[in-house]
């Protein structure tokens, strides 16, 4: 993990010595960098406080988690009070058909008291999420009972127990993961693929499976109304999508069936 200055074209390398960093997340403030990294205690979180005068200093290195769960995709709230993250256990649930899958769960880390918050019931598995511009509610791609991925939406406070929501259970194809962890593709794939939010937080962008193989369209999803749309056409597989809200556009990339790939972008004010 290093810092590099755009200005002066150099860079530093943060003594982390003993860490094998995986993740970082900053903080909103840019003053604390969350880390994702495997020590002596196996792979846990980390929160240090970033120095801009001295960005070679480690200071205030602290340990959040101290468990055996493993974890991914780790980001702050857009409020900076929390650190959000998925965590996997040793717990493994059956399905219908005795099939065993593994069980996820969304946390939220308090980064001062290192109070760990649950915000999922420990029946999903999930694959990505996103949080909402105010950071109150988060959506997420998952399986439950079912094994087809569907959104979901999380919120981040009240009663233990009643956060989640399916949003779409009415969609007549499946929403996208990404390819499987044995899928020679993942390898050459950016990611992790995200959903997108509009600056509002009252519109999903995300990507929904098409009936061949390998093949995913990018869909709107109108929280509120359940209303949804395809913006693409499912000819070739989206790995990677960003929303650029200044200029109400959005972009992506897409692998198309013969192997080759680009980047395209859409403009949300014509589709």
């Amino acid at each position: 993990l290093g810092t590099f200055a755009m200005a002066d074209k150099t860079r530093s390398r943060l003594p982390l010595t003993g860490y094998s960093v995986h993740e970082a997340a900053w903080s909103p403030d840019s003053r604390r960098i969350a880390l994702l990294a495997t020590a002596e205690e196996g792979q846990q979180i980390y929160l240090f406080s970033y120095q801009p005068d001295a960005p070679n200093i480690i200071s205030d290195m602290r340990q959040l988690t101290r468990s055996t769960s493993t974890y991914r995709q780790l980001s702050w709230t857009p409020d900076g009070e929390e650190i959000v993250v998925v965590a996997r256990d040793a717990a493994i649930a059956q399905d219908d058909e005795g099939s065993s899958r593994g069980v996820s769960d969304l946390l939220a880390l308090q980064p001062e008291s290192a109070e760990v918050r649950v915000l999922t019931e420990h029946n999903l598995t999930i694959d990505s999420y996103a949080c909402t511009p105010d950071g109150r509610a988060l959506a997420i791609i998952a399986t439950a009972e079912q094994p087809l991925h569907q959104v979901y939406l999380v919120t981040r406070h009240g009663n233990v127990g009643d956060h989640t929501l399916a949003v779409s259970p009415d969609l007549e194809y499946e929403a996208y993961a990404s390819p499987t962890d044995g899928n020679e593709l993942r390898m050459a794939l950016p990611g992790p693929y995200r959903p997108q939010w509009d600056a509002a937080g009252q519109t999903l962008y995300f990507l929904t499976q098409g009936q061949q193989e390998q093949t995913t369209a990018l869909t709107r999803l109108d929280i509120v109304w359940r209303a949804h749309k395809q913006l693409t056409q499912a000819k070739g597989l989206i790995t990677y999508i960003a929303l650029i809200p200044q200029y109400n556009q959005l972009v992506y990339v897409q692998r198309e069936n013969d192997g080759s790939s680009g980047f395209y972008r859409i403009d949300l004010n014509q589709d």
